[in-house]
């Protein structure tokens, strides 16, 4: 486990570990914990793991915070069976990043949201999550059902698509939201379902 403790928030500056740059870099089975604990229960942005490489392959690598968990810069990358957990925007950049049976985890704040893709539009697929699962966390009593959302548009065309998404607790109705006005939007789901396996109807998705 690796952790740290920032002074003050910061996207640029807080994280745990930082891939500066480079490609085709691996990873596998260690922890990420950014321990920033400004505020009450907006933490601030606090970020785990800043990957500003490309081809990145990561396997059972754990990333926890609050805010800004794991960042993504014009990058290729692949997760596979790794857990991410924090409250707003906890996942958040740009790039093509394939999320492989992962597990997304919403620590405890209400209003949260997944995803915050700032995809630009040369970048074909932005996030996409395959097969992964949703939950709140152990002892997180402020995420309930309908209380957060799956993602919403950072900046230039975001795109964010959840495919075959097993959700343990379940998002708002509308499951996206907003932050910036006036993008060019490219956000998907298909074939989510409940904690129970059962199929969720999504035609009440904004």
């Amino acid at each position: 486990i690796l952790y740290n403790i920032p002074y003050i928030p910061g996207i640029s500056y807080t994280s745990t570990l930082e891939i500066k740059s480079g490609s085709d870099n691996y990873l596998q089975d260690f922890t990420l914990k950014n321990m920033y604990a400004g505020g009450a229960n907006d933490k601030g942005v606090a970020v785990a793991f800043y990957d500003r490489g490309t081809r990145t392959i990561a396997k059972n690598i754990n990333c926890w915070s609050n805010q800004d968990t794991y960042v993504s810069n014009g990058a290729r990358d692949y997760y596979e069976t790794s857990t991410f957990a924090g409250t707003v925007d906890f996942i958040c950049g740009n790039g093509d990043v394939w999320f492989q049976q992962c597990d997304l985890v919403i620590n405890n704040r209400s209003g949260n949201v997944i995803a915050a893709p700032r995809t630009v539009d040369t970048e074909k697929w932005g996030y996409v999550f395959y097969e992964n699962t949703i939950s709140r966390a152990e002892g997180a009593t402020l995420v309930t059902d309908k209380s957060w959302n799956l993602g919403r548009p950072w900046n230039n065309s975001p795109a964010a698509t959840f495919l075959y998404t097993t959700m343990n607790t379940l998002p708002k109705d509308a499951g996206w939201t907003n932050m910036n006005n006036g993008k060019v939007l490219r956000f998907h789901e298909y074939g989510s379902k409940n904690g129970s396996g059962s199929t969720l109807d999504l035609s009440s998705r904004s």
